[in-house]
């Protein structure tokens, strides 16, 4: 067989080319090193990670084994070192992020990053970084921007006996919620580059105010302003005391909706430990608002019916929270209850037990907290109006059967309380006076509904004409009576 070339067009045999073999370069020897703390947010409850830059010969970088992060961070920082007026070294880096069983990824490895660069180069002493945490994203130009999880990562930083936290200048709010540290707020690298030479310290941030000073927040939905469904009301004053989860069944149009959307404004303001919990996991979800360094209402969360089981419950293959652990300290309200997806359900029966999910993954098993007050509302069948006396239910019987049967039996028993909403007359909800203010409903830890035995003893009152109580055959005690809920104080039954 003959072969043409392409360049003489003279025939040759034909022959096997023999890619030429590459030379091996020597190892280098590591002149000099440079070790800096980081934390990964969405593992910040488990340990800090160390990275150490080596830098040898040659140009580029390298990165170890086992060591993951941002492809381009090494290379971005030739950009903001040149435009930080800082010289960045004309040698081959070397990244390692130990320990190597903990995923990296996310813009707060760049300042850490960088830190190393400047000691290993001798521009900055070790010494300056000792007992230090840093966190925070680097832009071309330089400055530092904002990242997520920074609260759980500076709560991490004080548990490992840590004194100094160097963060972005617009997260300074949220991590100085954590006391016992000095933290130190970054504009631009040059800034940092310029205190660990020792030439212009930053000063320590101070916050404004004592987060538990103040003002008790406002919402949306006011349990006070809602008129007629007393004995629903009735119900959710009792649950809201007792920390029960309830489950409303009425037709469309009934105001469950409404009422699940006002439960948040009678349950008492959360203390800062508690605030400090719902901070930390809306700051690691990145959901927790750049004004708002604490959050101060208790979470409402109302997920669409065709949520995943991952949104709801957490996970995904990097473990986020989810809508449970974002009620966290709240109330999750699941309207059309039956509508949601059976296994989507299910994953709701652990939590609702235990106030907490553990995700397991490859990568690591997280523990995401979800202590919530359950509220769920749905119709009564798929058209809605069975036993309603003014519309009437076009579904079968076997139809409602099947309709009601899709939420399990472990699920319905864990939910303490379930009540019926009926329709509302209006023509007699414009005649009733509005009720007691919201700041008289609001449920306090120190009050009598929480503390039987600080209640003072109420002397009976005698019975009336046909032997029953003053006010027990009033519209609201047959409600409660109803509803199987105890008679309230207005009534004017016995306790």
């Amino acid at each position: 067989m003959k072969m043409v070339s392409d360049t003489g067009g003279q025939s040759c045999p034909t022959q096997r080319h023999r890619r030429p073999t590459k030379r091996l370069k020597r190892p280098t020897q590591v002149a000099e090193t440079g070790k800096v703390y980081a934390v990964p947010p969405p593992f910040c409850f488990v340990s800090p990670v160390t990275r150490e830059l080596a830098q040898a010969g040659g140009m580029g970088y390298n990165r170890a084994p086992g060591g993951r992060s941002r492809q381009m961070a090494v290379v971005d920082c030739v950009h903001e070192y040149k435009n930080s007026g800082l010289m960045f070294p004309g040698k081959r880096i070397t990244v390692n992020l130990a320990p190597a069983d903990i995923r990296k990824a996310g813009p707060s490895y760049d300042l850490p990053i960088a830190v190393g660069v400047l000691i290993a180069s001798e521009q900055a002493w070790p010494q300056a970084v000792e007992d230090a945490l840093f966190v925070g994203e680097l832009s071309l130009d330089g400055s530092v921007r904002h990242v997520t999880g920074i609260l759980p990562i500076v709560a991490l930083a004080h548990q490992q006996s840590m004194r100094r936290v160097f963060v972005p200048a617009t997260d300074a709010p949220e991590a100085a919620l954590i006391g016992g540290l000095e933290i130190m707020p970054v504009e631009h690298l040059s800034q940092l580059a310029a205190h660990l030479q020792g030439l212009r310290e930053i000063p320590p941030y101070e916050p404004d105010q004592d987060p538990a000073a103040l003002p008790p927040p406002l919402y949306a939905a006011d349990f006070a302003e809602i008129k007629g469904q007393e004995h629903v009301k009735r119900a959710l004053e009792v649950a809201a005391a007792g920390g029960h989860n309830v489950l409303m069944t009425g037709p469309p149009g009934s105001g469950k909706t409404l009422l699940a959307r006002s439960r948040p404004s009678i349950l008492p303001t959360m203390t800062v430990e508690e605030a400090l919990e719902v901070t930390k996991i809306y700051s690691v979800a990145g959901m927790l608002p750049p004004d708002t360094p604490l959050i101060r209402h208790r979470p409402f969360r109302a997920p669409h019916h065709t949520i995943s089981h991952a949104g709801l419950v957490g996970g995904g293959h990097f473990p986020r929270p989810g809508e449970i652990s974002l009620a966290h300290r709240g109330v999750l309200f699941l309207d059309e209850l039956p509508e949601f997806g059976a296994r989507t359900l299910e994953g709701l029966r652990q939590p609702l037990e235990d106030g907490m999910v553990s995700i397991a993954r490859a990568t690591g098993t997280l523990a995401f907290s979800a202590r919530f007050m359950f509220i769920s509302a749905m119709n009564p069948c798929p058209c809605g109006y069975y036993g309603d006396p003014v519309r009437e239910c076009t579904c079968s019987m076997q139809t409602i059967s099947r309709y009601q049967k899709r939420i399990s039996g472990p699920l319905l028993d864990r939910i303490d309380i379930h009540i019926e909403v009926p329709r509302v007359d209006y023509q007699k909800g414009d005649k009733e006076t509005r009720r007691q203010g919201e700041g008289e409903f609001r449920l306090d830890p120190d009050s009598p509904i929480h503390n039987p035995q600080a209640a003072p003893r109420r002397e009976e009152k005698p019975a009336g004409r046909d032997g029953a109580q003053p006010g027990a055959g009033s519209d609201a005690a047959v409600a409660d009576e109803r509803a199987g809920v105890p008679p309230h104080p207005e009534t004017g039954g016995d306790d």
